[in-house]
């Protein structure tokens, strides 16, 4: 909080505090007020009035570097200079308001141009970012919507504050193709879009996934990304796909088509195995892991199982059941040592 002399808070420091002493920028809580009860972006300074702030002011020669991409717009004390990125080069001696902006957002710096300076400075801000509404539909409706990787809902989907700037759209409906799509939302109107979902074709493996799979598919310039369990249709083409998982040896890549109807695609994943010791068990006893019977595949005592939790279940006659979780660790065997406690209601 920034407290006056009085203790009382009359704003927020934003910025930064050097040696605790000089504060770069605050915002004032008449501003904040303003803010809640409008419920809208508010300007703390028009660039008008820029140079009244608290801004550092950068010291440098007489050429400066602009290093941005070109949809921003640079200005130099209010003139408008051209598009980033740029070269100012043989600036006079003085202080100069460097100011840039797009349709997503904004940056300004102070800065004061000595002749003799052998420093150039380069200005490579992170823009402050304007903000804008967003509404999504699909058709059929209902539709599972992400947004840069993260789920937002179903559609309709209506965001009323999202970044400017470019976002990953990925729309997903069992039964109906998945879509990717890359927008670009800029301050100036509100984006709306509906797209039209077509018919799809369940991709299924034939081996399990890892509990922590990201399943990468492209084609074209669709781009598309599934984790364990969500279920992946898609549409006719030539498909590329990667398995990326903590649990295997490497990632799994491989490509398929996709023809006018479901596939299940041969996928031999090379898992990364540990070493399970029983100790104590019995000759009778039936192992399984993860509901599956694996009594077969243990020699002496040793059974090789992927890396990960497991559920354990050993069942013996005359014996009550033993079940147990256990995690296995790369590079490290697991012993596991088994107490059998006899049932009194066993025939």
């Amino acid at each position: 909080p920034l407290i006056n002399e009085n203790g009382i808070v009359i704003g927020i420091n934003s910025r930064y505090i050097n040696d605790g002493k000089i504060i770069s920028l605050a915002i004032p809580v008449s501003k904040i007020i303003e803010f809640l009860n409008e419920k809208k972006q508010i300007s703390l300074l028009k660039y008008d009035y820029l140079e009244n702030d608290a801004t550092e002011v950068i010291s440098t020669g007489t050429n400066v570097f602009v290093d941005l991409d070109p949809s921003y717009t640079v200005y130099l004390n209010n003139e408008k200079q051209g598009k980033a990125p740029i070269f100012l080069r043989a600036l006079k001696e003085g202080e100069y308001i460097l100011h840039v902006e797009s349709d997503m957002g904004y940056a300004d710096q102070k800065i004061n141009v000595i002749k003799n300076n052998d420093f150039n400075y380069v200005f490579k801000p992170e823009p402050i970012s304007y903000y804008q509404s967003l509404s999504l539909k699909t058709l059929p409706d209902k539709a599972s919507i992400k947004i840069d990787g993260i789920y937002k809902g179903k559609a309709c989907l209506n965001i009323s504050k999202i970044l400017c700037g470019f976002h990953d759209i990925e729309i997903i409906l069992d039964g109906y193709a998945s879509i990717s799509d890359r927008i670009k939302i800029t301050k100036d109107m509100k984006f709306v879009k509906t797209y039209n979902l077509s018919k799809g074709y369940k991709l299924e493996f034939s081996n399990p996934l890892p509990k922590d799979a990201i399943i990468h598919l492209e084609k074209d310039n669709l781009k598309l990304n599934f984790l364990t369990g969500e279920n992946i249709y898609l549409d006719n083409g030539n498909w590329k796909i990667s398995v990326k998982s903590e649990f295997l040896q490497e990632e799994y890549i491989s490509s398929f088509i996709i023809k006018n109807k479901d596939d299940v695609l041969n996928n031999n994943f090379k898992y990364i195995i540990t070493r399970v010791i029983f100790e104590n068990l019995k000759k009778d006893s039936i192992v399984k892991i993860d509901g599956n019977d694996m009594t077969s595949m243990i020699k002496g005592n040793i059974l090789n199982l992927p890396i990960g939790k497991h559920w354990i279940e050993i069942e013996t006659k005359k014996y009550d059941t033993i079940t147990f979780e256990t995690k296995l660790i790369r590079g490290k065997d697991k012993t596991l040592k088994l107490n059998y406690n006899y049932n009194l209601f066993s025939k």
